[in-house]
């Protein structure tokens, strides 16, 4: 149920209870006010006819008290009176009046014993009639009978009744009117203002973050949709800065992709002008001879020196190959682990996009080694990037720092199902990859192996236990002795 008609049925019950408490108290007031009349009607009813009917009594003129009870009957018709002797039985009655029952013979001959008057509504404290007795007494206080005074309430009843039904009436009425009044104000200052606040909400949840926030409202809904728009906001400078951090991690990859297609295309360029350069120079020196030999023709000469001549060309351009696919810079004291939390911070969108947790563990936080603090980079991120492209959602990649002996050692493990033999066989080749279709190149691994064997280190690929796979990359530890400079940057 909705919270308007919730509120609405709510506060109707609590009034309509509370009203009902009200007339509840009200009818049994009202109730003991009537009781409480007719019985003061009554008992001075009773008290005078006991004056005139006592006299008549010590004067022993009965024809005086037939003419009393005919008189009264004529202006009270409807009150049944009785005089009694000293044993509670009826000497007289008013020609109207019942007979009476046993319980109204038991209040005459209680009047009776205690010499006092008795009121009782019967049938016991009902409403149906109210009797009234009391003694007859001499001048000197002996008692001669008793006087009773029967009088139905029909009329008393009548006027309760009608007096409920008039409160049931009020009730219903209030309860229908509160529910009408309260569904139409609780529809105007409530629903139609939260329906619109869900209605934003709904827009913001499909991206509009600017949905029209009922928020000049004065009350607590203009106070939710006001801090409903601060989040909005919150969000919106959220999304921006993770987007401008999801376009410099994309920069930063690809940065780190193009190096590694530069790392290789200058060890194949390094390799082809080795392997060209030896014979290039036998060429020139065979061709030089030629020209400074005697007696050749000068069409050979020419040629050879023409073949000298463009030789020494190819072997400049060879060397200035080399000298441009060689990396800049000499290797500096950089700390493992700062290189490796740069590495893992710039991946951490990559994970959460994967749904994979990626996490560090460092036992060697201060261990630094020799090298370029990029050239460290560029190992840790192709290791954690082929661990998340191999682990499932819900898995776990780990990055460890840890030290043995002379060496750090820098462990990549993850959850995914493991490298098979045949793959492990072509790991390090440049251009292999189990992810063409992903876009992979094949390189990542070829340039690990080759950075940490130009420094003296070693890679193990194994498998981790429970399941996955483990690359080790050990890499012997730089000592403040070994050589001037301070710690890199990285």
């Amino acid at each position: 149920m909705r919270i308007v008609p919730r509120l609405t049925l709510a506060l109707a019950a609590t009034g309509v209870l509370a009203l009902t408490i009200y007339a509840a108290v009200a009818l049994s007031t009202e109730e003991g006010d009537l009781r409480a009349a007719v019985a003061r009607e009554m008992k001075l009813l009773a008290r005078s006819l006991q004056v005139a009917i006592e006299n008549a009594l010590r004067d022993d003129q009965a024809r005086d008290i037939a003419e009393t009870l005919a008189r009264l009957e004529v202006v009270e018709p409807d009150v049944d009176i009785a005089v009694h002797d000293l044993q509670g039985q009826v000497r007289s009655a008013s020609s109207g009046a019942r007979a009476a029952t046993a319980v109204e013979d038991e209040v005459v001959r209680q009047a009776l014993h205690d010499n006092a008057m008795v009121v009782r509504f019967l049938p016991d404290g009902g409403l149906d009639r109210l009797l009234v007795a009391t003694p007859l007494r001499t001048d000197e206080g002996a008692i001669i009978g008793g006087l009773s005074l029967g009088k139905p309430l029909d009329t008393l009843t009548s006027d309760l009744s009608r007096t409920r039904l008039a409160v049931l009436v009020l009730v219903a009425a209030f309860a229908g009117s509160a529910l009408v009044v309260g569904l139409a104000l609780g529809r105007w200052f409530v629903g139609r203002p939260l329906e619109r606040l869900l209605r934003a909400m709904e827009r913001a949840r499909g991206g509009d973050l600017h949905p029209g926030l009922p928020m000049a409202r004065p009350d607590e809904i203009g106070l939710v949709a006001r801090e409903f728009s601060r989040l909005l906001g919150a969000l919106e400078v959220a999304q921006r800065e993770r987007e401008r951090e999801e376009a410099l991690r994309r920069e930063a990859e690809r940065t780190l992709e193009h190096a590694d297609k530069l790392i290789t295309v200058g060890r194949l360029s390094a390799r082809f002008a080795h392997e060209i350069g030896s014979p290039l120079q036998v060429l020139v020196g065979r061709a030089q001879a030629i020209t400074e030999t005697a007696g050749v023709p000068d069409k050979v000469a020419r040629h050879a020196s023409l073949i000298a001549e463009q030789g020494h060309r190819i072997v400049q351009i060879v060397r200035d190959l080399l000298a441009w696919t060689r990396p800049p810079g000499a290797p500096v004291p950089t700390r493992v682990s700062r290189e490796v939390h740069a590495i893992t911070t710039l991946l951490e969108l990559e994970a959460k996009r994967r749904s994979v947790a990626l996490r560090e563990r460092i036992d060697a936080d201060e261990v630094v080694v020799a090298c370029r603090p990029g050239q460290l980079q560029q190992v840790v991120f192709n290791l954690v990037k082929n661990a998340l492209a191999a682990t499932p959602e819900g898995g776990d990649v780990c990055v460890v720092i840890a030290r043995e002996g002379a060496e750090v050692v820098l462990a990549v493990e993850d959850t995914g199902p493991g490298i098979p033999p045949e793959v492990l066989a072509r790991l390090f080749e440049p251009f292999f990859s189990t992810r063409l279709d992903d876009g992979g190149v094949g390189l990542g691994l070829t340039v690990v192996r080759g950075i940490v064997d130009e420094h003296g280190g070693k890679v193990e690929v194994g498998a981790r236990e429970g399941g996955g796979s483990r690359f080790l990359v050990r890499w012997p530890i730089f000592e403040l002795g070994q050589a001037s400079g301070s710690e890199g940057t990285g």
